[in-house]
């Protein structure tokens, strides 16, 4: 049974990666928006971190493009 909730989680977890080919955008397309997403994610921890130890003054903007 662990097995098969291990290999279901692994599918759903690559489905939701990669995304589906639509005739509008393909899968490349999907993944490189899922990617640019996490790198800003990334970005901004960093600054939540700062925020959460105090090294910076607390503020609603970014200094990042989001697109």
């Amino acid at each position: 049974m662990r097995n098969w909730l291990l290999i279901g989680l692994l599918a759903a977890g690559a489905t939701l990666l990669t995304g589906c080919a639509t005739m509008t955008r393909t899968g490349a397309e999907n993944w490189a928006d899922a990617t640019q997403r996490m790198e800003i994610d990334l970005r901004a921890l960093g600054d939540d971190v700062n925020l959460v130890i105090m090294n910076k003054k607390s503020t609603r903007l970014t200094r990042y493009y989001i697109p």
